[in-house]
């Protein structure tokens, strides 16, 4: 349990302060057959909060999982699946802002910049309610070392999971295996930006 004071000022919006008493728990469960450069296995990775604001006694809490599963296919190719979902439930506007959920960028929905989707306030874009992530994407290696990547990425974070609209990224990439894990290169285009972005991540098993 940790206090927190939190001061939140809006682009375009209101200002306001966010005194807070909050709990947290993680379970992360990782069965892969190598940490920094998983080929096949799985990662579930479940989260719980609560929290209370301390002048006005309102609750809040939180609830989120995210998977992923790697598959070995012809040999030397991986086929990657992930998922993630995420609920707020509260009957206030005045949380932690970093409690709600925001999505887009690398290892998210590719194609929309870094937790650019959410809820829009003002001029900004703070964490939603309601989250749910879905993505696919197939890695061929030419040599040991070299490879390229297509993926579909598709998801959403909205006021609630009945409000959510998919956000579509898809694209091309390049895969390099380090001694630090995969380095992918992604370009991927963003079906509702109608624009193009370059992505980079490691594909560790985190």
């Amino acid at each position: 349990m940790i206090t927190a004071w939190d001061e939140t000022k809006i682009d375009g919006g209101p200002r306001y302060e966010v005194p807070s008493f909050i709990g947290t728990w993680q379970w992360l469960r990782r069965n892969v057959d190598d940490v920094y450069d998983p080929r096949k296995g799985n990662l579930i990775d479940l989260g719980l909060g609560a929290g209370l604001t301390i002048d006005k006694q309102e609750p809040f809490y939180r609830a989120g999982v995210r998977a992923q599963h790697w598959w070995t296919v012809n040999g030397d190719d991986v086929l990657t699946l992930r998922g993630e979902l995420g609920k707020v439930w509260t009957n206030t506007d005045r949380v932690p802002p970093d409690f709600g959920y925001r999505t887009g960028g690398a290892r998210s929905i590719r194609g929309y910049g870094y937790q650019s989707i959410g809820r829009q306030r003002g001029r900004a874009v703070i964490g939603a309610p309601a989250l749910a992530v879905a993505s696919i994407e197939y890695t061929h290696y030419i040599t040991s070392t070299y490879g390229i990547t297509g993926f579909v990425d598709v998801g959403d974070a909205g006021e609630s999971f009945g409000d959510l609209t998919p956000h579509l990224g898809y694209g091309l990439g390049a895969a390099v295996r380090t001694p630090a894990g995969p380095f992918f290169v992604s370009l991927a285009y963003g079906q509702k930006e109608k624009r193009i972005r370059l992505h980079f991540n490691l594909g560790i098993a985190f």
